[in-house]
């Protein structure tokens, strides 16, 4: 299994305080959407999959050896080589919640989060994950502070979570509403930045689609 994290455990990370608790139902249909558009980029990112604006391919069945997104990969490839996005979405967003207790299983496999007393304390231990600042506990969070406050090109993993982030109004759980508006114009200009992710974000856009519940409308 790789040491580095992937977007849906980057995703989860953010929808938990400081202190430990959860921010966010995992059974909620935002946070399903959340995990299977992050599962879905993850895979795309790793090659598994493509797609463009009306379909989703799945191009390559070799295991990613992340137990979340395996299991993503073989329910995509259960229903065929070519998918509409729409079922893809739909075909990823059914099994969210096994998606979401994979991927958290992941993050206490490598010992970022512990399960104490029904809260999860936070044992960031490497500094892989933090960026300049040391001091900074939750690496995900300083990653895209990091990106929002400089002029600086982020990665396509990076503009996938930043979008993520905003379009799942998962934001709010660690910047205030004032800083969020504030910082728009550079959130919208991050999530235009990778021509190859636009694709990937009609995705998730598509997952919104299906829900009767959206937070926030999207970025276009």
């Amino acid at each position: 299994m790789s040491d580095m994290l992937t977007l849906c455990e980057e995703i989860i990370l953010l929808t938990i305080s400081d202190e430990g608790k959860l921010l966010r139902d995992p059974t909620t249909l935002a946070t399903k959407s959340a995990v299977a558009g992050a599962c879905l980029i993850d895979l795309a990112l790793q090659n598994r999959i493509d797609n463009d604006l009306q379909n989703l391919f799945v191009v390559d069945l070799a295991p990613t050896n992340e137990r979340h997104l395996d299991r993503a990969l073989a329910s995509l490839a259960q229903n065929g080589q070519k998918l509409t996005l729409d079922s893809a979405v739909s075909c990823v967003l059914q099994i969210a919640e096994d998606l979401y207790e994979l991927a958290f299983k992941r993050l206490i496999e490598r010992g970022i989060v512990e399960p104490k007393d029904q809260i999860l304390l936070w044992v960031i231990k490497s500094r892989r994950y933090l960026q300049a600042d040391d001091a900074a506990q939750n690496a995900a969070k300083q990653k895209i502070l990091d990106v929002l406050l400089s002029k600086n090109i982020p990665t396509p993993a990076d503009v996938a979570l930043i979008a993520l982030a905003y379009d799942y109004n998962i934001l709010k759980l660690f910047m205030a509403d004032r800083e969020i508006e504030r910082l728009m114009d550079r959130i919208i200009d991050v999530a235009r930045l990778d021509i190859s992710l636009h694709a990937m974000r009609r995705m998730s856009l598509a997952i919104q689609a299906q829900l009767a519940a959206v937070y926030i409308s999207p970025i276009m």
